[in-house]
């Protein structure tokens, strides 16, 4: 019964802070200024890069916290472990979506091809899944190693990912 209690709080924890960072992230972006060449849709910007960047914070804190845990395996850092990944985790999926709106308001349509779009998106399907084995029955360190290694597997797939910065819509704007 603890356990499943432990659980349910933790998952709360989750919730609320990803709940008031998202509002934070929105009230910040509605009160920022509108760039000269974006106007109005640098806003969307700005929402899709504090989603982003927060959520990347996340999943690497849980990743060095799933680090410890392969070595340490303690129940309460792997709690800590699952809270914080799922909230990074949900942060970064939040940024990944307002980079599609962002990119239909800002270029007029969504650029599908663009490498950190694709990155983004498979990043977000690869820790979903890693999220859904975290709470199968398996052992305290294979779970701090998932946790580390989609960390790691950010690094690779998002962070070395070329920015692509061109449009037609971008283009004619200009």
């Amino acid at each position: 019964m603890q356990r499943i209690l432990d659980r349910t709080e933790s998952t709360w924890v989750a919730a609320l802070v990803t709940a008031v960072a998202l509002i934070a992230i929105v009230l910040i972006a509605l009160a920022a200024p509108v760039e000269a060449t974006l106007g109005a849709g640098i806003r969307s910007v700005y929402v899709h890069v504090g989603l982003t960047w927060a959520g990347m914070a996340g999943l690497y804190l849980a990743g060095a916290m799933g680090m410890v845990v392969v070595f340490w395996p303690q129940k309460t850092l792997l709690r800590w472990m699952r809270a914080v990944g799922i909230v990074g985790l949900s942060l970064f999926t939040a940024g990944t979506i307002v980079s599609l709106y962002a990119q239909q308001v800002n270029w007029g349509a969504i650029s599908w091809m663009e490498p950190i779009t694709t990155s983004m998106l498979r990043y977000t399907a690869v820790g979903i899944i890693v999220h859904i084995l975290l709470s199968w029955p398996i052992g305290d360190r294979i779970k701090g190693g998932l946790s580390l290694a989609l960390a790691l597997f950010h690094v690779w797939s998002v962070d070395n990912t070329c920015l692509l910065y061109t449009s037609d819509a971008a283009d004619e704007r200009s």
